[in-house]
């Protein structure tokens, strides 16, 4: 049982996360910017009787690719810096994390899962939204199949390692009705995301039963596939490189992880933050850590390309 300090720390929590939220949203409003709140208290005022039911850790925003680099610049004026733990062009990513003080915002340019455009996505999702009241402002969230959708997708990408993921899947196949989860898929279809809404649904046997009964398919792709399990360090980083053209990005990236910036170290290890002394260090012990780990990463991307080609998560 979550004592009383904790239950009123976790809401002080979650207010400054909207209050944030706000203030981003509305300064990208005020910059001609529009934005879409994906998760939060978007997910958790639907899917729990009382929002504070259910935690979140950040802001999770949608844009529109085209407007990413001025989402960036306000977010900048904002007091927001990129985390030094999210590397730039290692491989597509579906957000950017943007930190202040103990605050983090995820600024999404596609969802998870979808293989078309980022363009087309925004396209599909952002016709039509609907308002709601977070921390003092109104900001838009999406329309009740794709939010559904997004759940889903979550699971697909998190399920693995994240519990609170999947108890939202059923929440939502408990709310939802039939019909809905019909246009549901439909969405899924236009986005190139049916894969992934089915390794979601698959989650839980509850979502199983309704990605048959929807004539979901049942293949995988090899990211799918390596997400159906715990994923261990660098396993996604070699699962693109495995699969991407051009020796040059193949390089830079190795690169990269071999000898990432100075402020990634100092957010990957106390070491780092010890003086020049032990930024030597951490570059020096940076190589044996990745050397050490991308055995088992390599081993886990090459058992999930196998279990794709077989169909099995």
């Amino acid at each position: 049982m979550t004592s009383p300090s904790a239950s009123a720390a976790r809401a002080i929590r979650l207010l400054e996360i909207d209050r944030v939220t706000a203030e981003v949203a509305d300064a990208f409003h005020r910059a001609g910017i529009r934005s879409i709140l994906l998760k939060g208290p978007a997910l958790a005022r639907w899917l729990y009787d009382h929002g504070s039911e259910r935690s979140y850790v950040d802001s999770d925003l949608l844009v529109a690719d085209e407007h990413i680099d001025e989402a960036t610049d306000v977010l900048s004026t904002l007091g927001f810096r990129r985390s030094a733990l999210d590397l730039r062009n290692d491989w597509p990513r579906h957000a950017v994390v943007f930190a202040r003080s103990n605050v983090t915002v995820d600024l999404h340019r596609t969802l998870a899962g979808a293989r078309v455009s980022p363009s087309h996505v925004w396209r599909e999702v952002s016709t039509r939204t609907t308002p709601m009241r977070v921390g003092g402002a109104e900001v838009e969230v999406l329309s009740l199949p794709a939010r559904a959708l997004v759940v889903a997708l979550h699971a697909a990408k998190d399920g693995g390692r994240v519990g609170k993921v999947n108890r939202d899947l059923q929440r939502a196949l408990d709310r939802v009705p039939a019909m809905t989860w019909m246009e549901v898929a439909a969405l899924a279809q236009r986005l190139q995301a049916s894969e992934a809404l089915a390794a979601g649904l698959r989650r839980i046997p509850d979502g199983a039963i309704l990605a048959t009964r929807l004539g979901l398919p049942t293949s995988l792709t090899p990211d799918l596939a390596l997400r159906a399990r715990t994923v261990p360090p660098l396993a996604t980083g070699i699962d693109w490189l495995m699969t991407s053209k051009g020796a040059r990005g193949r390089a830079s990236l190795v690169l990269r992880k071999l000898f990432p910036p100075p402020d990634f170290l100092r957010a990957w290890t106390p070491v780092a933050r010890r003086g020049w002394p032990g930024l030597v260090t951490a570059y020096a012990w940076r190589p044996l850590w990745v050397a050490w780990h991308g055995i088992p990463a390599t081993l886990a991307v090459i058992r999930a390309h196998v279990r794709a080609r077989r169909g099995t998560a």
